[in-house]
């Protein structure tokens, strides 16, 4: 049995640590970004960005999802072996999330003085920056999938 202080020291302890960091990168630049927009946007330009930043997690929640879906698929053929079938669904997945990508963005653009009336936007451009930032925010977590699926 391993002791305690060999599990601490071992490949555990050190992917922790990188996560525990990385988790407090995370919320020490959510800190900073919330508190440097609160103080410089206006209520009506803050309300905007909240909204924003809402619809962007609405839109991009199922490939959040996905990315254990992904994983296990890639994970699942790849032990099984076939290492032409790993590449072909990688391909594959990362067609489907591109063509998402893009109809985000199209959809972005197409809509955006529907989309800027109803949320009560001013800024011509919010809309499609959103857009394309809800296309990035897609993309991300199918790639996070496949380095998970790999194992890397």
């Amino acid at each position: 049995m391993r002791s305690a202080r060999s599990f601490a020291t071992g490949a555990v302890a050190r992917h922790g640590s990188l996560i525990f960091i990385a988790l407090l990168a995370v919320t020490a630049s959510n800190y900073v970004f919330y508190a440097l927009a609160s103080r410089t946007l206006s209520v009506v330009e803050y309300g905007t960005l909240t909204a924003v930043i809402a619809v962007n997690l609405i839109l991009t929640a199922p490939a959040i999802v996905a990315q254990n879906t992904v994983g296990k698929m890639i994970a699942d053929v790849r032990a099984a072996g076939d290492a032409l079938m790993v590449g072909g669904l990688v391909r594959a997945l990362e067609r489907f999330a591109m063509i998402v990508a893009f109809v985000l963005i199209l959809f972005g653009f197409v809509f955006s003085p529907l989309l800027m009336q109803a949320l009560h936007f001013t800024d011509p451009w919010i809309v499609p920056i959103a857009s394309l930032a809800a296309a990035g925010a897609f993309i991300v977590p199918f790639q996070r999938g496949v380095f998970q699926g790999v194992e890397r």
